[in-house]
């Protein structure tokens, strides 16, 4: 009786080892090392003056940057409907070096409330890299 209580733990012991192995083999985690960027961050907030609200992007790259900024920032507004800003040098959203820092305003409907998605990238060399940040709502400013 020893000896198969003995043999029936083993078994129990060498399935859930495989198990635990197979499961962690396929877990979908993505690595999150990138080769050109090393921080990002996007917040909104209320703006000065009426029917504003702020878009605050900053990137960081791991080395100087040939290009780097925000690619798009896609408004999402009150009714469903979207706008897209498209980032340039020419607008400021697009800059070089090791880090790129600014503030967007857009300027909906007073008292209305927005969010964006912000897509920041880093391109050093032929390598490029690309994080998309979702704001929180913001009420634009009455």
């Amino acid at each position: 009786m020893k000896r198969l209580t003995t043999m029936l733990l083993a078994l129990s012991l060498t399935l859930a080892c495989c198990l635990g192995v197979a499961a962690a083999a396929d877990d979908g985690i993505a690595p999150l090392a990138s080769v050109t960027i090393t921080k990002t961050s996007a917040v909104s907030y209320t703006g000065d003056n009426t029917g504003e609200i702020d878009i605050e992007y900053n990137i960081m790259a791991t080395g100087l940057a040939d290009k780097l900024g925000v690619s798009t920032i896609v408004i999402h507004k009150p009714d469903g409907s979207t706008d897209t800003v498209t980032g340039t040098t020419k607008n400021g959203l697009v800059g070089s070096g090791v880090s790129h820092l600014g503030t967007y305003t857009y300027t909906g409907i007073a008292g209305k409330s927005y969010y964006a998605e912000v897509t920041l990238f880093s391109t050093i060399g032929s390598n490029s890299d690309s994080r998309t940040i979702t704001t929180r709502t913001v009420t634009a400013k009455m």
